[in-house]
């Protein structure tokens, strides 16, 4: 008895084809506009560093400027110092050290935190002082903690909302999963603050040399390490979106935001360029209020629906193109085994 196989080799389907930039933003917009409550974190962080009390580092600023119209007693130098100076004691008397709470990109954005008004709609705000450098360490490290630990609940709380494929996890496990991406978080800031330390010296040594040389050839080397810098960021942009979305560890959120964006290199210019022109255009707009007028407010909250809503198109754009790369690799795999079945069966 002879035994026939029908070997039946199924069509593969093309994926559909992934969103586009605008609607990304279109759908990131429509998210923050059906949920409100999405603004939270940054307008209280906000109205806090508008209205509440400042934490100054103005007798710190003193003292360093004190100590530096000491050492430098060169008349030659004099108008160096007296610049270098005002500048120490206009950043003591302008910087809010709760403005530390702001950790964005990698939390919650903030329109107020270059701000550092001195002046409310209700009079001058009460200011507290910093006097010791180990003081403003400890303040400046755990103020960045508790950032990041904000900025993984707004981050989880955006991507709670995104439309996806995976099953969404309810809110009492998002707020189990926050602790997981506050510490990838905390991971991911370290990682980069160490590559970068540790291509500071070779850099700043190469400057160097370059300037020794020719002042135009160390701009040029300047250039390049700012154009490579952004390419880097680039590459890394989708890192966060890995950890909160797909719930992948450190490494392999970097290595699949790589991919990503390499698979998606136009997509993500354009999407990168339209988030920073907006940001950057409408940040004159929010700021031409005053700070002592309620005016502000509206520039506040304008500011927190743009910024999650643009937020959120990013989401929006990882996830559907996370989606096509993964739906088209299999693609392309399945045309590749059909292909080979075809090969096996004329070759019989």
């Amino acid at each position: 008895m002879v035994k026939s196989i029908l070997v039946v080799v199924k069509t593969p389907t093309e994926p559909a084809p992934p969103v586009s930039v605008i609607e990304s933003l279109s759908t990131g917009f429509e998210t923050v506009a059906a949920r409100a409550s999405l603004m939270v974190l940054p307008l209280l962080l906000d109205l806090f560093l508008w209205l509440g009390p400042h934490l100054s580092i103005s007798p710190l600023t003193h003292k360093f400027s004190t100590l530096l119209e000491e050492l430098v007693v060169n008349s030659t130098v004099t108008e160096s110092r007296l610049t270098l100076t005002e500048v120490l004691q206009e950043a003591g008397e302008n910087l809010n050290v709760f403005s530390f709470v702001s950790t964005a990109p990698l939390g919650i954005p903030s329109l107020m935190a270059a701000k550092a008004p001195m002046q409310t709609p209700s009079g001058q705000p009460p200011i507290w002082t910093i006097s010791g450098e180990l003081q403003l360490i400890t303040l400046f490290l755990g103020f960045t903690l508790i950032g990041l630990l904000l900025g993984s609940a707004y981050f989880a709380f955006i991507a709670h909302w995104i439309p996806r494929d995976e099953e969404q996890w309810d809110l009492q496990e998002l707020f189990r999963r926050i602790w997981v991406y506050w510490a990838r978080l905390v991971a991911f800031v370290l990682v980069i603050s160490l590559l970068f330390a540790a291509l500071s010296i070779p850099l700043l040594l190469l400057v160097g040399l370059a300037g020794l040389l020719s002042q135009t050839l160390a701009n040029v080397v300047l250039s390049v390490a700012f154009a490579a810098g952004l390419w880097f960021f680039l590459y890394i942009g989708f890192a966060v979106h890995g950890i909160v979305l797909k719930d992948r560890a450190l490494m392999a959120a970097i290595w699949e935001s790589v991919r990503l964006v390499q698979w998606n290199m136009s997509g993500v210019v354009g999407l990168f360029t339209l988030v920073f022109i907006i940001s950057w255009g409408l940040g004159f707009v929010w700021n031409i209020p005053e700070a002592d007028t309620w005016l502000l407010l509206a520039g506040i909250v304008g500011h927190a629906f743009v910024t999650t809503g643009l937020i959120a198109a990013t989401f929006v754009f990882y996830e559907d193109r996370h989606r096509w790369w993964n739906e088209l690799r299999e693609y392309r795999r399945q045309l590749i085994a059909q292909e080979q079945a075809r090969r096996s069966k004329q070759s019989t």
